[in-house]
């Protein structure tokens, strides 16, 4: 398993993203027996290139424990995959990658999007989860559903529905607006009373978990500043 230094500080971020206890329940029955595929796969250095080659070499029943541990409605076929498709079979949930950087996550045939985008700074990462972690679970549900909505549908040359997704850098600014056309729809949109108290919730959420994060921040830079100017003094 091959990623990033910079993709792994965001699987550590995302990975405490608490999930819908529906997603785990269902899973339950086959996550230890998909930790030891994982396990294996990590021992083997399953990556990009020989991740479908790996999947072959497993059995029907191993395949039948990715099989419903991901969620697939249908067995797994490796020769209609691709090699991102077969990689992200393997791996859990939050540390799926765009490797072809389309916008979307291969997992075998499905596409889906990252819950948390990969490009949004460090500490947004963490106030976001650490905001829905604070949520009663049908409320993170509801949220986390509609902050991975499409920014827009257009039709594309095949006349077909297509989900058009803003993928400019989603930092704080960028978040509050998010949570204002929700919160304050334009004339032609509409937002439930019950969205509109979800939403309210998360953003107090928000903003109070930013300030924090960024206190403690600062505090981490103040000491670093003081012991660096430490080490200075002991050198002249």
């Amino acid at each position: 398993m091959q990623l990033s230094p910079s993709y792994e500080k965001h699987i550590e971020i995302v990975k405490d993203l608490k999930m819908h206890s529906d997603f785990t329940n269902s899973r339950a029955e086959y996550k230890d027996d998909f930790e030891k595929i994982y396990t294996e796969a990590k021992e083997e250095r399953v990556n990009l290139s020989n991740a479908k080659e790996f999947l072959n070499s497993l059995s029907e029943e191993e395949l039948s424990t990715i099989q419903h541990y991901v969620g697939l409605a249908d067995p797994i076929k490796t020769g209609d995959l691709s090699n991102e498709g077969a990689y992200n079979l393997l791996v859990h949930h939050y540390e799926r990658f765009d490797f072809d950087q389309s916008g979307f996550v291969d997992v075998g045939l499905a596409q889906t999007r990252n819950m948390i985008p990969v490009n949004m700074p460090e500490t947004e990462k963490r106030v976001l989860v650490a905001s829905l972690n604070e949520m009663e679970e049908g409320e993170r549900f509801k949220a986390i559903f509609l902050i991975s909505l499409p920014d827009r549908i257009v039709i594309d040359d095949k006349g077909e529905f297509k989900p058009v997704y803003d993928d400019t850098i989603k930092d704080y600014d960028a978040i509050l607006k998010m949570f204002d056309r929700i919160l304050k729809p334009d004339p032609m949109s509409y937002t439930s009373p019950e969205l509109k108290s979800v939403f309210s919730k998360f953003k107090d959420l928000f903003e109070k978990h930013y300030e924090e994060q960024k206190e403690l921040e600062n505090s981490y830079q103040v000491q670093s500043d003081i012991s660096t100017q430490a080490v200075k003094a002991k050198l002249s």
